[in-house]
């Protein structure tokens, strides 16, 4: 997890008039810490917050309790198939144990990950997780077809979890963690599905629907 937070006035000067108040978070880790998700949950959002690692899990249950009548939480993966998969992790823990808060995730390590060979950190341990697509995701909590942002942090699945998001959905933004190895293939799909590259705040791009 590498993201920048993207401030919210800036995300809200990105929308059209009368748009929906409805976010999805991709990796949406303990629902707080450099979120892009939680300054709009504050003010009264829905979101649909999706989680694949089962102690992040936790802690995004409880940060975000006060909010259950607006936000949904998944606890699966997200790519382009559905089933089971592997789910690695950062070799300096699974952060079962650490305090709350990004001074000890950064100490810890935070990198979990159904596609390891993208990093040089990961453990060859893991642990199998559900893995599903954002659209049937969708599907199943009766989103609207039309969502304001979707922010996507999955360390180097962005691409697949793109793959996996069906025309019908019409997200007005999104933001996504590019990596050099996926950049190009990623940058290329979200072009032909009508996306716009406006913006880079450090490794994450920020796109509109055109």
């Amino acid at each position: 997890m590498d993201k920048q937070k993207i401030t919210y006035s800036y995300l809200k000067k990105l929308l059209p008039e009368n748009h929906l108040n409805y976010f999805v978070d991709i990796g949406a880790h303990n629902g707080v810490s450099i979120s892009n998700s939680f300054p709009f949950i504050k003010k009264g959002w829905d979101c649909v917050s999706i989680e694949p690692n089962p102690y992040i899990f936790k802690d995004l249950e409880e940060n975000l309790k006060k909010y259950n009548d607006k936000v949904i939480l998944i606890k699966k993966a997200v790519s382009n198939f559905n089933g089971i998969t592997k789910f690695y992790f950062d070799k300096r823990g699974f952060l079962k144990d650490r305090k709350k808060g990004g001074k000890a995730d950064k100490k810890k390590g935070m990198r979990s990950t159904i596609q390891p060979d993208l990093f040089k950190e990961m453990s060859e341990e893991f642990i199998m997780v559900e893995v599903d697509t954002i659209t049937s995701i969708l599907d199943s909590v009766n989103a609207p077809t039309e969502i304001s942002i979707m922010s996507i942090d999955t360390e180097g699945m962005d691409y697949e979890v793109l793959e996996g998001l069906d025309s019908k959905y019409k997200i007005h933004i999104i933001i996504t963690e590019d990596y050099s190895k996926t950049k190009d293939i990623k940058y290329k799909l979200l072009e032909s599905k009508g996306y716009k590259h406006i913006n880079q705040e450090g490794i994450n791009s920020v796109w509109i629907l055109n």
